[in-house]
């Protein structure tokens, strides 16, 4: 009789004792997503906590475990974005490390230490009573994985530990034994409207059984109250116990001056959003809580949560599956090159590369390959223009084309290209264009003298709607309309070309700000003092192909895309003077040349700043004149009269000039360099004579 006496005291000892339901995470993909993009973005490398808000309902018909929701939203400070739906919210601490290993080897102890400290000082402050959010607190350690998509998580909520335990003076009742329905529902809405003006409160009490005029619990007073009931707004939905964040209010309570003894209603709705019967009304024994620092440091219950096993340890959550793989895609493209900001070039402008509109002018070798390069760098928008379609040499060469491409006739170049290049990333705005670019040097047929101004026509439009050109063509007078073109609509140029081991990758000048007739720097043609003519006629079968080592292409084409990167990173852009060849802090990738020059027999490159040449046959501002005043007059000259453009830029006066030149053989000169400078011999070249005469 005295065993089974003193086991049924034990018994009811235990059950009076307060038990609590914890709080699961609920992490919603979004969170990973935000969290990706604070990690690129902002945190890069830096491991130092980072605010989060997370948020908990209440009640459930549906016996659900209480959870704690965290989603997009949870970065944001902004209470409406959390309260919209009635929720309570948590504050917490968000602990992302830079590698696996580190997030292996966290001071977990450290965690919830400085989590406890922080809540315990806001209560014993008053903090907590003006903020119910710190009543709340929770520490989410975290790994991302940015690569495969996976997630390494684990989440606490630690609370403070009374002296004691807290007692249940009388089992718990339903609310509704002492309440009726509809005082609880009216209990709810009052709550609804206070928490609309204050959406971070979340404790409440009324006095004298006054149900309907519940306010919220603010000041030291409101703890102490005699006679009070205290609502939680409890996320439990256990027929007999409270929910987690409970444990912390009892702390409040017990450090501003409760009674002993406390009241505590747990009002739950259900899936209407009324007041629901599973209410519960608790009467407790309220204990003591000691919140200096050295003892919550020591005391306090730590709160890591149980993995999908049910055991201590971290959760992973892999979401390359769930996500579509256009939006893998991009966000892998997105990751390479945001990574280059978190150590060597936290200045570079990702979004302007993003944004640049690229015509590409040539489907070919070089054409595929500055499509991919442009790609690497996270342009968008790349538009293909070609009048050629696919033959069999082509894809072992052109990068974006394959065998099946060649069959039957050949796909349209600019087309399949634009089909490939939308296959390896989805999330590219391409499109191919078939068009034939009037050449200079090439007979106009009066009979096609339409057809011809309307490609004419349809490119100007085509480099109105792009931001940079690309002149990737096979002979240099396909580059003569597009480089005028450019220059007069002033639209950023480049220009990629091959030799056998040799290749020019160049950026084309604008008109200066300071004289519309002076350009900033070169273009292809101001090298030149004979105007562009047919380069295809009476050539043998060698002569029309690009025949050229397989590496220059791409050593062109990545040459080619690498200026254009430096140029839109120069303060003055296309503007920037060819001078800035030297000058190692043009930009934030270094030095700006207007071309370089590669030679693969010598495995060099020449970095070289053109300047503009006055008397030049497309950049010239005689040629940009007619071309704006009378288009097609400038076009019917320069296709079919030889002569035209050198007549119009003053080339043919210049060769008049050197004819009547008098050479001598020998030469007297002054031992004073100045006087030497400039001085051509009988043997110079005449595009040196050009040059030296300018000097």
């Amino acid at each position: 009789q005295l065993f089974f006496r003193q086991s049924t005291d034990l018994a009811t000892k235990m059950a009076a004792v307060l038990k609590f339901t914890s709080l699961n995470s609920a992490i919603d993909p979004s969170f990973w997503h935000g969290l990706t993009e604070e990690k690129l973005e902002r945190l890069k490398l830096d491991e130092r906590p980072l605010d989060v808000v997370g948020n908990y309902t209440f009640g459930s018909s549906l016996n659900l475990p209480a959870r704690l929701s965290l989603g997009n939203e949870s970065f944001t400070s902004d209470t409406e974005a959390h309260t919209s739906s009635g929720n309570m919210l948590a504050s917490g601490m968000l602990l992302n490390t830079n590698t696996l290993d580190s997030f292996k080897t966290c001071d977990l102890e450290g965690l919830s230490v400085t989590a406890i400290v922080q809540l315990a000082a806001s209560i014993v402050s008053g903090e907590a009573l003006l903020d119910h959010r710190k009543l709340l607190s929770f520490i989410l350690l975290s790994h991302a994985d940015l690569k495969k998509y996976k997630f390494y998580y684990w989440m606490a909520t630690p609370t403070l530990k009374p002296e004691s335990d807290v007692q249940l003076v009388a089992p718990a009742s339903p609310a509704v034994a002492t309440y009726s329905q509809e005082q609880l529902q009216e209990l709810l809405e009052a709550i609804a409207t206070l928490r609309k003006a204050a959406p971070t409160q979340s404790w409440f009490s009324f006095r004298d059984a006054d149900i309907t005029r519940p306010k919220a619990v603010t000041t030291k007073e409101d703890c102490a109250a005699a006679n009070a009931t205290f609502v939680m707004l409890d996320p439990s939905s256990s027929p007999e116990h409270p929910g987690w964040p409970l444990r912390n209010f009892l702390a409040l309570l017990s450090a501003h001056g409760a009674s002993k003894q406390v009241k505590v209603l747990c009002l739950r709705r259900d899936q209407g959003n009324r007041a629901s019967e599973a209410s519960l009304l608790l009467t407790l024994s309220l204990s003591d809580f000691n919140l200096t620092e050295d003892h919550v440091k020591q005391h306090h219950i730590k709160a890591w949560e149980k993995n999908a096993k049910g055991k201590l340890g971290p959760r992973v959550v892999n979401l390359q599956a769930s996500m579509d793989a256009a939006v893998l895609a991009e966000s892998a493209v997105d990751l390479n090159l945001k990574l280059m900001r978190w150590r060597l070039l936290p200045e570079i402008e990702l979004e302007k590369m993003a944004g640049t509109r690229c015509l590409l002018l040539g489907a070919g070798t070089l054409g595929c390959n500055v499509a991919r390069a442009l790609l690497g760098w996270g342009v968008r928008n790349i538009t293909f223009v070609d009048n050629g379609n696919v033959s069999f040499s082509n894809p072992v060469r052109q990068t974006l084309f394959q065998f099946e491409d060649c069959l039957h006739g050949g796909a349209p170049k600019a087309e399949t290209a634009a089909k490939r290049l939308k296959q390896i990333f989805p999330a590219v705005e391409t499109q191919g264009i078939k068009l034939s670019i009037p050449m200079a040097g090439h007979p106009l047929d009066k009979k096609r003298e339409a057809e011809v101004f309307g490609d004419a026509d349809k490119l100007q439009e085509l480099i109105r709607d792009h931001d940079a050109v690309f002149l990737l063509m096979d002979t240099r007078e396909a580059r003569w309309l597009p480089t005028v073109v450019c220059a007069a609509e002033d639209t950023m140029c480049f220009t990629a070309a091959l030799g056998f081991d040799t290749y020019v990758a160049m950026r084309h000048g604008l008109p200066t700000s300071e004289d519309p007739d002076v350009m900033s720097a070169g273009c292809y043609f101001c090298n030149d003092v004979k105007a562009p003519a047919n380069s295809t006629r009476d050539r043998s079968l060698d002569q029309q192909c690009t025949v050229s080592r397989p590496g220059v292409s791409f050593m062109a084409s990545a040459s080619v895309v690498e200026l254009l990167t430096a140029v839109i990173h120069h303060p003055l852009g296309a503007r920037a003077p060819a001078t800035e060849v030297d000058n190692m802090d043009a930009n934030v990738l270094g030095c700006l040349p207007q071309q370089l020059r590669g030679n693969l027999s010598r495995f060099d490159v020449n970095v070289i700043g053109g300047q503009g040449y006055s008397q030049c046959t497309a950049c010239s501002s005689k040629v940009r004149q007619l071309y704006k005043e009378s288009r097609n007059e400038l076009l019917r000259g320069a296709m079919n009269e030889l002569s035209f453009l050198e007549d119009l830029t003053g080339l043919t006066a210049m060769y008049k000039e050197l004819e009547n030149f008098e050479f001598v053989d020998d030469w007297e000169l002054s031992d004073d360099d100045d006087d030497a400078a400039g001085v051509a011999t009988a043997a110079t070249p005449l595009h040196e004579a050009r040059v030296i005469s300018e000097v």
